[in-house]
């Protein structure tokens, strides 16, 4: 899933940057998806922004919010 988006060229750096750490970004969308199965109630969540840090390094939430 994560192979077919258009940034993921930029994920895998691109212009002398270091690539991202996408196996985090894999991580936490299998988390959010147990979250969403665990709490049926949750009907709608919005995570904005997600920062990836370079390979091995992890992501972040910032903020979100769940409906």
């Amino acid at each position: 899933m994560i192979k077919s988006i258009r940034a993921y060229k930029i994920l895998e750096g691109v212009r002398g940057e270091k690539p991202s750490d996408i196996n985090a970004i894999a991580k936490c969308l299998e988390r959010i998806s147990q979250l969403v199965i665990d709490f049926e109630d949750i009907l709608e969540l919005d995570i904005n922004p997600l920062i990836v840090f370079s390979k091995g390094n992890g992501c972040k939430v910032v903020t979100q919010r769940s409906f």
